[in-house]
């Protein structure tokens, strides 16, 4: 498996993430209602897309942004990655989601500061679609998990002509007006929990090296509904859903590359510096100069002044080469200690 599978606008290199999350509320509406597996969501994909299977984003390429407190802190994220990416712009956004109560096919996104069914403190999707629609990304990927996300593909749907907007792939976790489930046994949501089991360790079998958006939501969609979960729908424009991006976990190649990575033979150990440092040849001279002194002291008992000198001095040489040939024996057979930072003496 090579990358040239991978279509160029999937390459990590020039690709762009925003994992949007509003696990936490602070308007009374929303009392008792957290969504503590938004939080797990963001977490969870956003490990996920940072590992080379299935994608490869550089962290500063992955942005996590948990509990925005505006629409515009959240637009903003989006339009700032937009404008840097050259390749696939993968947005994704779980939280809260309401209808218009005048127009059902209006959904609103919310943030930590939105009222339930208020929708001057919430986001209006069309404005996430805008910024969509109008970023450089020449590939746009939008995942929704919320309660009438697919109200998304009826607005996506409804825009006059194609070339505004061409290379947008839309996957949300409901149909329209339906809600979402919050809950999983794994602690994510149920629609996610799914995607990242099909992006991740599961993958699409029978598919190839690579996998589109459209298989991974296909894939995604027979999971959910082998578990009796609600369907998610999906909507592309263009060839967005159809491009190899994301490494499939299920192909042999993936495997096969996995357990190389796994069995690759460790570095061999670094060569030791064969010289002895100044602590070495100070500690040396020192033990011998001691030796001698000891050996004088001694002789002097029973011998000359004379005598004694010329006795230490021997001693001393006799322990000087021997601290040395010690140290070449070491030295020669691997074991010579060098001290970090210090210097040496060839």
């Amino acid at each position: 498996m090579t990358n040239a599978d991978r279509h160029p606008v999937g390459d990590p290199a020039v690709s762009h993430a925003v994992l949007i999350g509003t696990a936490t509320y602070r308007h009374p509406s929303y009392r008792g209602r957290n969504l503590p597996g938004v939080s797990a969501n963001v977490a969870k994909l956003g490990s996920m897309l940072r590992q080379d299977v299935p994608w490869g984003l550089a962290p500063v390429r992955c942005l996590a942004v948990m509990n925005p407190t505006s629409a515009d802190e959240i637009l903003t994220a989006i339009e700032s990655a937009g404008t840097q990416c050259r390749g696939t712009l993968f947005v994704y956004y779980a939280g809260h989601g309401f209808c218009s109560s005048t127009n059902p096919d209006e959904l609103y996104l919310t943030h930590s500061g939105s009222a339930e069914d208020r929708q001057a403190t919430a986001l209006e999707y069309r404005h996430l679609r805008d910024a969509l629609i109008h970023c450089g990304a020449p590939n746009k990927i939008l995942v929704l998990d919320c309660c009438y996300a697919g109200n998304a593909t009826r607005t996506m749907g409804s825009l006059n002509g194609h070339l505004a907007i061409e290379g947008t792939f839309v996957l949300a976790a409901t149909g329209p007006n339906r809600a979402a489930r919050a809950d999983s046994a794994t602690g994510l949501t149920a629609f996610t929990n799914e995607l990242v089991g099909v992006l991740g360790k599961d993958g699409v079998p029978g598919a190839g090296p690579f996998v589109s958006i459209e298989e991974v939501a296909a894939r995604t969609h027979e999971r959910l509904e082998a578990s009796g979960l609600p369907l998610p729908t999906r909507q592309a424009h263009g060839y967005a859903g159809r491009r190899p991006i994301f490494k499939n976990y299920a192909h042999p190649a993936t495997i096969a590359g996995l357990l190389d990575s796994l069995t690759e033979p460790e570095s061999p150990p670094a060569a030791r510096d064969p010289r002895l440092t100044l602590p070495h040849l100070a500690w040396g001279l020192l033990w011998s100069l001691a030796i001698g002194v000891a050996c004088a002291t001694i002789t002097r008992s029973g011998h000359s002044e004379v005598w004694a000198l010329r006795a230490g001095i021997v001693t001393s040489l006799l322990a000087c080469a021997a601290f040395f040939a010690t140290g070449a024996w070491l030295t020669r057979t691997g074991r010579q200690p060098t001290a970090t930072g210090s210097r040496t003496i060839s």
